[in-house]
């Protein structure tokens, strides 16, 4: 495993995953439970969450580069709140 990081918090987290159907069915096993929905630029949660879009395992195989809000705790002051 190698991990980069730099000196301020982003409060986000990139994953790379291997595209293979058992593991991206673990990453959506492991990732469902904190809900999560796209994230859209210039959109606010409520209206990403309006689009028709449905986390499972077609997901990260039809999409290469996901961004994704979920119910984890983002800080007050942040854009998608």
């Amino acid at each position: 495993m190698i991990a980069h990081g730099i000196s301020y918090n982003t409060n986000d987290i990139d994953l790379c995953y291997k595209r293979d159907r058992d593991n991206i069915e673990r990453l959506i096993r492991a990732i469902a439970p904190f809900n999560p929905r796209m994230r859209v630029e210039n959109l606010t949660d409520a209206e990403a969450q309006a689009l028709p879009f449905q986390f499972d395992v077609r997901s990260p195989w039809n999409i290469e580069s996901l961004t994704l809000m979920t119910d984890c705790h983002v800080p007050a002051g942040r854009p998608h709140e």
